[in-house]
């Protein structure tokens, strides 16, 4: 994969997707073969050098929501962009402009337990653009969501990757979803297929 790719994986169930992309955000460790982002070898690196990496590259659209209960949808928000020091101003302006465009602007002071599934799964996606990552890894992002809003999510995606060059991976058993990316491939038991995109 070359940088500002947009890469689809599919398979059925168990096939080995979830592993390969918890991988590649580095999760998970690998027992053999390398892993390269941005140019670099991240297979060996220490977890205080992986952790330093996702915060400054990788943005994650998890299957589970993996909001804080605690939070406010505004406060989820922003929380990363605080990790990466964004001032407080920026941090607000990022975090709103996101909501807006997830059509969430009116749920902002919500918590997590007063939204529905969708609604908890476009304010992780939210979460994630308002880092502006140039690598997004997507598990199912349109797996909760009905269609219109399944579709606004993979209009986002597909912004971030042709406006903001991101590079993006993304695991999906919808076809309308693969069919956006520039290149699919299937996994089967564990090994990538090209399917000629």
């Amino acid at each position: 994969m070359k940088k500002g790719d947009f890469l689809a994986i599919t398979g059925k169930s168990g096939s080995g997707k979830s592993t390969l992309l918890n991988a590649i955000g580095l999760f998970s460790d690998i027992t053999s073969g390398n892993i390269e982002l941005n140019g670099f070898n991240v297979s060996n690196i220490s977890q205080k050098q992986k952790l330093q990496f996702r915060r400054e590259n990788l943005g994650y659209v998890f299957q589970s929501f993996n909001l804080i209960p605690d939070l406010t949808v505004l406060e989820n928000v922003m929380l990363p962009l605080k990790f990466r020091g964004v001032t407080l101003k920026n941090r607000l302006e990022q975090a709103e402009q996101e909501l807006e465009n997830m059509e969430l602007s009116a749920r902002k002071e919500h918590y997590p337990s007063q939204l529905s599934g969708g609604q908890q799964q476009r304010v992780a996606i939210a979460r994630t653009m308002a880092c502006r990552p140039n690598i997004i890894l997507a598990d199912e992002p349109t797996g909760n969501l009905d269609e219109k809003t399944g579709q606004k999510v993979l209009d986002i995606l597909l912004r971030a990757n042709t406006e903001n060059n991101a590079t993006i991976v993304m695991v999906t058993h919808s076809d309308i979803a693969a069919s956006i990316a520039s290149k699919q491939v299937n996994m089967v038991d564990g090994h990538l297929i090209n399917q000629g995109k």
